[in-house]
């Protein structure tokens, strides 16, 4: 009978200190879960904080280049008389360093000085009555000068019609690489206005690398913006033209 007493003290004494052991174990593994979730939670604040820091500064950078390009923006002389055309800053800056090549009749002729003014590298071959017939050797001639830049706006039709096999003519040597840009007309008193444009139109739907610049749909109703002719530009017409022409091919050119 005491043995069966002593056995069961025995039993019991080892039960309880596996009990113990299960519990301390588990205290521990508990202990060490909290504890790896407290270094987790401290670890996942210090990035928040550095993240926002990270951010804080960033932003300060960019408020600082903001404010900075803001104020050269406002010395900026051609910039304080372009913006309410829609030309932005940063567009022209990028005018600045670019090269251009155009190629038009009196039309485009008429806003040189104010074209190069935002093109300063731009190279110009516009003449009075020009005809989009003349053209191809136009720009074989440059060429071989090698004035025919990687961005090239023509501006003919003013005077005259012209077929399908004259724009292939003026494609041909421009090539596919080329990004060029084709200002449609704005000449009322002219039958053939509606037959230039349906060409010019035509050659942009054909070939990739061809951008229409739709100064007709934006001159229209405007008469107030022509000379007594109709079609030429006048002093107030003329900021309309060229800004038009320069936001459409820095929009196209800076997207790349």
């Amino acid at each position: 009978m005491h043995e069966k007493k002593s056995s069961s003290k025995k039993i019991i004494a080892i039960v309880a200190a596996v009990i113990v052991v299960i519990a301390v174990a588990g205290g521990i593994y508990y202990g060490v879960q909290a504890n790896n979730e407290r270094v987790r939670t401290e670890q996942a604040a210090k990035k928040k904080a550095a993240a926002a820091s990270s951010s804080k500064k960033a932003a300060a950078a960019s408020s600082s280049k903001a404010a900075a390009e803001s104020s050269e923006a406002a010395a900026d002389p051609l910039y304080g008389k372009l913006k309410q055309y829609g030309l932005t800053y940063p567009e022209l800056q990028y005018a600045k360093t670019m090269p251009i090549t155009f190629v038009g009749d009196s039309v485009m002729l008429g806003s040189e000085s104010f074209l190069k003014e935002i093109f300063p590298k731009m190279v110009m071959h516009a003449d009075v009555s020009r005809q989009a017939y003349g053209v191809p050797a136009v720009l074989k001639q440059m060429q071989s000068a090698g004035q025919l830049a990687n961005t090239v706006v023509i501006g003919v039709g003013t005077n005259g019609t012209f077929t399908a096999d004259t724009t292939k003519e003026i494609m041909d040597v421009l090539g596919s690489k080329r990004d060029v840009f084709w200002i449609n007309v704005h000449v009322p008193s002219q039958p053939w206005e509606s037959q230039s444009n349906d060409q010019i139109k035509k050659a942009t739907d054909k070939y990739k690398n061809l951008h229409l610049i739709d100064w007709y749909t934006v001159a229209k109703g405007h008469t107030d913006w022509f000379a007594a002719d109709g079609f030429h530009p006048s002093t107030s017409g003329q900021p309309h033209y060229y800004t038009l022409v320069a936001k459409q091919v820095l929009q196209q050119v800076t997207k790349k």
